[in-house]
This record gives structure tokens, C-alpha cells and sequence, in this order.
């Protein structure tokens, strides 16, 4: 599932140009439970931080400023 495009990312070459989507994913025994978060149907997910654009992979750091 992915959020929103509403997510700032940055790579070791400089900020990506558009806000992104953040990827969660179903989480296992081993997840840290820091990461776990639950949507309105109580279905628990886990972040990504690691997003594609284009040719680069970024991180994401923040919130998209407005």
C-alpha cells in the first residue's frame, strides 16, 4: 500500500524534486513495533523509508513543506 505523495526524500546526490508516496507493508514477528502504525480498519502496517524515483532511491526525511 502507499500513502499520499506527501514526503520529503533526499539521496547522497540532493533532495528528490516532488513530494512522495511513503510504502507500508504488513509487518512480521521481528518488526520493531516503533514502526508499526494502524489504519482506521485497525489493520496494522509498517513504514518504508526507502521510496524509487526515477533512476535514484532516495530516503525519506520528512514532511513535504506546503
Amino acid at each position: 500500500m502507499l500513502t499520499a505523495r506527501a514526503f520529503h526524500a533526499e539521496c547522497p546526490f540532493g533532495e528528490c524534486p516532488v513530494p512522495v508516496a511513503m510504502p507500508l507493508h504488513r509487518p512480521t514477528e521481528r518488526t520493531d513495533s516503533r514502526l508499526i502504525v494502524v489504519d482506521d480498519q485497525m489493520t496494522r502496517w509498517v513504514m518504508g523509508f526507502n521510496v524509487q524515483h526515477g533512476q535514484c532511491s532516495y530516503r525519506i526525511t520528512d514532511f513535504y513543506p506546503m
